[in-house]
């Protein structure tokens, strides 16, 4: 089954609304509005929360990152948790998850758009 995160949804809308939504094809539009309808919406859970307390500890140790560069990832670690979390595969073309995939090797990407 296919499925979306919340904030995957929220990034959508956000990536949406950057680009302008007035500026963008009618298809595109089309094809959020369906996502968006079709798509079952997956919500963050208190078992997510235990998995991203640990991938973020795993993921700052493994990169040596700072307090300001773990916190410009924080919303593709709650991403990538929920995925885990549910057994999903996460589909992205964002490198950060690749990263992860590293540290977190129970953690499937998939990225459409190689």
């Amino acid at each position: 089954m296919v499925t979306i995160s919340i904030l995957g949804l929220y990034e959508l809308h956000y990536g949406m609304s950057k680009s302008g939504e007035a500026d963008l094809a009618p298809g595109l539009l089309k094809t959020k509005q369906k996502v968006c309808a079709s798509l079952p919406v997956v919500p963050l859970s208190e078992a997510g929360a235990e998995v991203f307390g640990k991938m973020k500890v795993r993921y700052q140790q493994a990169y040596g990152l700072g307090k300001n560069a773990l916190s410009r990832d924080t919303v593709d670690l709650l991403i990538a948790s929920s995925a885990l979390e549910t057994g999903a595969v996460l589909v992205s073309h964002d490198r950060v998850f690749r990263k992860l995939a590293r540290v977190q090797t129970d953690l499937q990407v998939e990225d459409w758009a190689e």
